[in-house]
């Protein structure tokens, strides 16, 4: 989200695109409860947005993320690839 460089091919890519043409499909199901597409995008560009503007990173640069197998983890992981 807002970053630079080509990322066509990328997980992140992919991930984009099929919140594009399956928003309201299921997208991640976790402890009885499941995220649309376009609910995991969202969130995950919240997250994204968030570290872009509080932390110096580029794209390329390595992230580590600490969290349980959760949602929350999830969300982190693919905010990392936006």
């Amino acid at each position: 989200m807002g970053r630079t460089g080509d990322n066509r091919g990328s997980l992140g890519a992919a991930f984009i695109e099929m919140a594009r043409k399956r928003r309201d499909a299921p997208a991640l199901w976790c402890k009885g409860r499941y995220l649309t597409y376009g609910q995991l995008f969202g969130r995950a560009g919240e997250i994204a947005a968030a570290l872009s503007t509080a932390c110096p990173i580029a794209s390329g640069d390595r992230v580590a993320i600490f969290a349980e197998k959760e949602e929350p983890a999830y969300i982190g992981i693919l905010a990392t690839l936006l």
